[in-house]
């Protein structure tokens, strides 16, 4: 089951990556997607730190990265940068997680 979470969450960030350049734009998109509202502002700065560690961390360690995103059958899209899919599937992987993300309101 988790493989197929982590597939999810690769797809959706690949399809984020490939929709907005900034890093800002890239979390607000996989938030509102993911919540159906705009993060607030220390929502934002948290996952901002996050992703920034993430990136640090996977463009240190590309077998990391691969391990990532590799999860699951669906293509991996080689036009898009290996450690920011890896990190921003972390990224969306921790949105997803929340209450916010799971649950209708």
């Amino acid at each position: 089951m988790l493989f197929r979470s982590m597939e999810a969450y690769r797809v959706l960030a690949t399809h984020v990556l490939k929709q907005e350049a900034e890093k800002d734009g890239q979390i607000k998109l996989v938030f509102r997607l993911a919540t159906r509202r705009m993060p607030k502002t220390a929502e934002l700065a948290a996952l901002r730190a996050y992703y920034g560690s993430q990136l640090v961390r996977f463009a240190a360690d590309r077998k990391k990265a691969e391990d990532v995103v590799h999860a699951g059958v669906a293509p991996v899209d080689t036009s898009v940068d290996l450690a920011k899919m890896a990190a921003l599937t972390n990224v969306t992987a921790a949105v997803m997680n929340t209450p916010d993300a799971y649950s209708i309101h």
